[in-house]
Formats: structure tokens, sequence, C-alpha cells
């Protein structure tokens, strides 16, 4: 199948860059900047999105969108951060405890700036927590 046949209706029926990525995700695609622009690949074919769809440009989607094209990658890592900052650490059991230290150790490692992200407070807690279970070597780290 085609890049450009597998995507066309769901540049057309997208509301967000969330719902445009879970659409493509669907089919195995997945969008990537190149240029100016972006391209929907299957990672064997790629199409430039502007030719998978009339209104699928890089700019026409940001207006459509009303926010800057944001990567899958992004999305995922954002509302992950989300969820840490809702965490209440004493409602957790030791099961839990020991998910969220290993959520926050990944997404330390990997999201930059998280520390202004998440707040000086909430990202001291988590660190505390993250250490803590480390000690009773709980998560295997």
């Amino acid at each position: 199948m085609l890049v450009r046949d597998a995507a066309e209706a769901d540049f057309d029926a997208a509301c967000s860059w969330e719902n445009l990525h879970a659409r493509l995700d669907r089919h195995g695609l997945r969008l990537l900047p190149r240029n100016s622009g972006l391209v929907v690949t299957d990672g064997h074919e790629y199409a430039k999105c502007s030719s998978v769809a009339r209104n699928a440009s890089l700019r026409r989607l940001e207006a459509r969108f009303g926010e800057s094209w944001r990567s899958a990658e992004d999305i995922s890592l954002d509302r992950q951060i989300q969820k840490l900052k809702h965490v209440k650490i004493a409602d957790l059991t030791v099961i839990g405890r020991q998910s969220i230290a290993r959520e926050f150790i990944r997404l330390d490692m990997k999201a930059s700036g998280l520390q202004a992200r998440l707040g000086q407070a909430i990202y001291r807690s988590l660190k505390k927590l993250a250490n803590d279970e480390k000690q009773r070597e709980g998560i295997g780290l």
C-alpha cells in the first residue's frame, strides 16, 4: 500500500497533532520533519505531506490545529510530565511508588528541562522518591 493512499483520509479527518499521530500510527505510519516541512513514512517509503492531501502542508496543519508542529514523542513526554505533576506520593502503594520512581528516572534522563516543566517542589519530591527507591533496590537500577 502506498503511504499516500493510506494517509490521505487521516490528514483530512485529524483535529490535532495528537489525533493525527494516532490515526497515522494505526497504519504503521509516522510524521517526520524534513527541510521546512513534514513527510509521512512507513520507514521505507516517504511522501511529502503536502503531496498526500491538499491541506496537509506544515503551515496549513499548524493553522488548522492552532499550534506549531509537535512530534508524537513530544506529545507523549508532555502527557507523562502532566501525569507526574498530579501524583500524590503519600497515597501510593509500594508498587505505585516503584512505578512512579521508574517513570521519573526515565523522564529525567530523556526530557531536557524536566525540573522547570514539573516545578521545583514536585521535581525535588520525585527525585527523593526515586533515590529512596534506588536505595531500597526495589526497582532494579
